[in-house]
């Protein structure tokens, strides 16, 4: 597990990985089909593939909205596809449609900004290894700026897969697991 900046290209990439009882096809549900996504997806208020049923998984091609906020003080809007779908491997692709603050949408320029999410998943003895690379690039984030970005959003996506890992092996979160999530900084995975 792993967290970096990245000043050069004005962003950082982030990496974990988790095990999970199940086999791969047993996984790859929960990386593409919205009603299970946003049960282990830390901070997202809501996953939508357009066009399709929240229960209706996605296919290569299809466009995913992903809604996602920090308690209503702050919030995002994210829009992608999903570039690739294997038993080995997903991958998602995003752009930052819209910031908000409070529920008020904020003038911001997100040209350019992309994150990718790359799902690799290997059979294991017990199940699966899952590791997840998230490649996020934000034209212009200072090398100051993209450290503690990358930080924050590294304890996310540990928590979400840590959620994952839960929801796989059908236990539910308790209350101290929901506590712990919400201080979290919300990220489109």
């Amino acid at each position: 597990m792993s967290g970096s900046g990245d000043p050069a290209a004005g962003g950082y990439t982030l990496t974990a990985s988790i095990g999970l009882a199940a086999p791969p096809a047993g996984v790859v549900p929960w990386l593409v089909t919205p009603d299970l996504m946003d049960r282990w997806m830390v901070g997202v208020d809501g996953i939508v593939v357009l066009d399709k049923a929240d229960d209706e998984a996605a296919a290569v091609g299809d466009r995913i909205r992903v809604i996602a906020s920090v308690g209503g003080k702050a919030g995002w809007l994210f829009e992608g596809t999903l570039a690739t779908l294997g038993p080995e491997r997903v991958v998602r692709a995003y752009t930052l449609i819209e910031l908000s603050s409070g529920g008020v949408p904020l003038e911001a320029d997100t040209t350019g900004y992309t994150r990718t999410v790359t799902y690799d998943l290997t059979t294991d003895a017990p199940g699966t290894q899952l590791s997840c690379t998230v490649v996020t690039v934000i034209p212009g984030l200072a090398e100051a700026a993209a450290g503690p970005a990358a930080a924050k959003e590294q304890k996310t996506l540990q928590r979400s897969l840590e959620r994952l890992e839960a929801e796989v092996a059908g236990r539910q979160r308790g209350l101290i697991g929901r506590f712990r999530d919400a201080g979290q900084v919300p990220a489109p995975l």
